[in-house]
């Protein structure tokens, strides 16, 4: 899967149709308990808004004591022409939390937009908790839509705000 640094560029967003799906989901974990994915266009990256709402959202629920980690990235498909399903993204999505897991277990995922949450599963919504390979996934609202919606913070904060009361 394609990974490399941040950097900021606005972008239109991720592209669905039917079971098909080309996305790019932004990944950090900014604390040892704790995945973060944000749903991106194809090739999107994160503007500073979007960075510094992320930021914010993460101090305020006791995630972030410095700087964001480096955001890695999952493209979907992985290849130009390449296998677009959704039951192909979500077994990519799957695959690299696995093995995230692996190499350093966090209880607590959030995913931040609609197309996050469907690599995650089929029928899920705003402010739902599901299971998710062994840890918790809290679905939110994706940090674009938050920033052109402010009134989406609430269903965020609404959604997280267990975390703040939860130890790291």
């Amino acid at each position: 899967m394609p990974l490399s640094g941040a950097a900021s560029v606005p972008a239109p967003p991720a592209v669905e149709g039917g079971d098909m799906l080309h996305v790019r989901l932004a990944c950090w974990q900014p604390a040892p308990d704790l995945m973060v994915l944000d749903a991106l266009p194809p090739g999107g990256r994160p503007d500073r808004g979007q960075l510094t709402l992320l930021a914010n959202i993460l101090r305020a629920i006791g995630r972030l004591e410095g700087p964001l980690p480096v955001v890695e990235y999952i493209d979907w498909p992985l290849l130009p022409g390449g296998d677009a399903s959704m039951s192909g993204a979500r077994e990519a999505v799957a695959l690299f939390l696995a093995g995230r897991r692996a190499a350093a277990p966090f209880a607590w995922l959030v995913a931040m937009g609609e197309p996050a949450w469907r690599c995650l599963s089929s029928a899920a919504g705003a402010g739902e908790q599901i299971a998710v390979g062994g840890a918790q996934a809290i679905l939110v609202p994706g940090l674009s839509e938050m920033l052109a919606d402010p009134g989406l913070k609430a269903v965020t904060w609404r959604a997280i705000r267990a975390l703040a009361a939860a130890p790291p």
